[in-house]
């Protein structure tokens, strides 16, 4: 899977590939990456130790920028926060949420009907992972 995630020795960082894990541990494999083997072991140069919960997949749309967009990128307009949904059994989809302020519980992630179209006419802001004062709402 396509991912991009934060630098473990370098948490400022962000590195783009495919995302594995291996012993628990998650990487990131660069496209141009180069593997050996060798009989008692195999070694990969370009495979990156990643924080794990950083990791964002790639949802294969990019915004009016053509900026590749991002699982937990926050685009504008409206501060839509992007994550992946199941959608029946095994599918995996992208879903939006909308970022708002509500009289009696403060901040609220309202699931929102966003599509490829409004993906591509909006504008990525930040991340929450970067910047989350993006999820705070203004009063």
């Amino acid at each position: 899977m396509i991912a991009r995630a934060k630098n473990k020795n370098n948490p400022k960082q962000w590195i783009e590939g495919h995302h594995c894990k291996l012993k628990n541990r998650h990487y990131i494999i660069k496209p141009c990456a180069t593997i050996g083997v060798s009989t008692d072991s195999y070694w990969v140069v370009g495979m990156i130790e990643v924080i794990p919960e950083t990791v964002c997949r790639c949802v294969c749309i990019t915004d009016k920028n053509k900026k590749i967009i991002y699982e937990k990128d926050v685009l504008n307009p409206n501060l839509r926060e992007v994550l992946f949904i199941k959608e029946g059994e095994g599918h995996i989809g992208v879903g939006f949420y909308t970022i708002c302020h509500t009289a009696n519980r403060g901040i609220a992630r309202i699931p929102w009907s966003f599509g490829k179209t409004q993906a591509e006419e909006s504008e990525i802001i930040g991340n929450i992972i970067d910047s989350p004062a993006l999820t705070k709402v203004k009063t």
